[in-house]
């Protein structure tokens, strides 16, 4: 499809403020039907920095973690993706079910916060582990992202004595 050609598809209506039957929209972009048939939607809505709980008060974090995120990262509040990506991670991460937890696709605008969405679960969910092991590989697309990711996980693992390392193909 080029740049000028639109497509008509189905939009799901908004059930709580629309009761109406299903809508036509056009629009360049859609997600593939596997993806969008199985998607679980997070709501970030209009969440303000004033309105979000600061980081010092959120019970899920590990308490050195929320110290690291506040005085190393300058970190008061959680961006709207990771206010709501974070918590459902960390709670898939310990429910013991014998069905290992689904995959996630995060689509958010540059900036928003999606490198801590998903940086603060992997470490939360590793740094107790006692066997000395390869526990988190994170493949990136490009150099300049990859670096960028390594900073911020070697900025929260050494803190937390953490061995970190990156490659980076040339």
């Amino acid at each position: 499809m080029s740049i000028d050609e639109e497509e008509d598809f189905t939009i799901l209506p908004n059930f709580l403020n629309d009761n109406s039957s299903l809508k036509k929209k056009k629009d360049l972009y859609r997600l593939p039907e596997w993806m969008s048939s199985l998607a679980k939607r997070f709501d970030s809505g209009q969440i303000q920095a004033e309105t979000t709980i600061p980081i010092d008060q959120i019970d899920y974090l590990d308490e050195d973690l929320r110290s690291i995120l506040i005085n190393d990262l300058s970190i008061q509040h959680l961006f709207p993706v990771q206010s709501q990506v974070i918590p459902y991670l960390i709670k898939q991460n310990l429910s013991h079910s014998p069905i290992p937890p689904a995959d996630i696709c995060v689509s958010s605008p540059t900036g928003s916060g999606k490198t801590l969405t998903y940086v603060i679960p992997l470490i939360q969910c590793i740094r107790h582990r006692v066997t000395c092991a390869i526990r988190i590989v994170i493949l990136l697309p490009v150099q300049d992202l990859a670096e960028q990711v390594y900073h911020v996980v070697n900025q929260i693992g050494n803190k937390l004595q953490l061995k970190t390392n990156h490659y980076i193909n040339k």
